[in-house]
């Protein structure tokens, strides 16, 4: 099988073709390209990384060639959009650990804050490929890039929709603690931010982030609009919002306008207050009604 064209990329070129019953891909130096040691660079990175389970499988390399088993899998955005909760979330735990891997080696692979091209996702898991630009340096970064991606705004409510939460100033409270100290136990305090929600859980936490800053909601008013019953599930599912203040679930108050629990009924008056909302002395929402947000 002769070769054919896959892809043009700044730097490179890539072909496929059929190699002892197996397809191929071959990439090349883009003539155009004034990048040089490219080619030469990214088989030397695959053939490390591939030691430890991490990039597409090498064939051979030269300078001015790689030849590695192509990749037939999904971009990483467009397999979270169609696969279950579960899958999601383990893809992404694995492409971090992947990212863990690349930082004790000290190698930099330059492209996480926008892996959409290069995280494939396959039968098998997250397989990261273009290796061009990875390099060895004593600060690598590339856990942290990664949770700059998680924690975009596309992202999370991509993420939020899978019911997947993470909180997003306490991850990058996190990422900017492992990137001074690169440990097991900052690490493993990064990937504990990712929580999986059921099917309910999600439904509460996705209907209180529509509750706009000014306005407060009940937990009944949650519950009729997801159409349950189930008021004080509702609540409890908020007593434990991986996501707060993103999620407000501080603007959710009681039937008759009082404040209930937030992390202490004085820090949920303060954060209120901040937002435009009167409390009386009684405890309860001035203006109540006036203030209620249905949905």
């Amino acid at each position: 099988m002769p070769e054919e064209l896959f892809a043009k990329g700044k730097r490179g070129l890539i072909y496929t073709k059929t190699l002892n019953g197996k397809k191929v891909a071959i990439k090349r130096k883009n003539p155009r390209s004034e990048a040089e040691g490219r080619m030469e660079n990214e088989g030397a990175m695959i053939e490390l990384l591939n030691r430890h389970g991490i990039g597409p499988k090498l064939v051979s390399r030269t300078k001015d060639e790689v030849v590695y088993e192509f990749v037939e899998g999904k971009p990483i955005i467009e397999f979270i959009e169609m696969a279950k909760p579960k899958e999601a979330l383990r893809v992404i735990k694995e492409a971090l650990f992947q990212c863990r891997t690349m930082d004790k080696l000290g190698i930099s692979k330059e492209e996480m804050t926008r892996p959409v091209k290069h995280i494939l996702v396959t039968k098998k898991g997250p397989v990261m490929i273009d290796f061009e630009r990875a390099h060895k340096t004593k600060k690598p970064h590339n856990v942290t890039q990664f949770v700059q991606f998680l924690t975009t705004k596309k992202m999370t409510a991509l993420l939020r929709s899978k019911g997947i939460f993470i909180n997003i100033k306490k991850a990058r409270e996190s990422s900017a603690e492992y990137k001074k100290n690169p440990t097991e136990k900052n690490f493993s305090r990064i990937v504990s931010l990712l929580s999986l929600m059921t099917e309910f859980q999600t439904k509460v936490l996705l209907k209180t982030a529509e509750i706009p800053k000014g306005k407060v909601s009940t937990y009944s008013d949650i519950a009729e609009a997801i159409g349950t019953n189930a008021v004080r599930a509702v609540g409890t599912v908020l007593r434990k919002n991986p996501c707060p203040p993103e999620i407000p679930c501080h603007r959710v108050v009681k039937s008759d306008g009082t404040l209930g629990m937030y992390s202490g009924e004085k820090t949920k008056k303060e954060m209120l207050e901040q937002e435009g909302i009167k409390i009386s002395d009684d405890g309860k929402v001035t203006r109540f009604q006036e203030k209620r947000h249905r949905f």
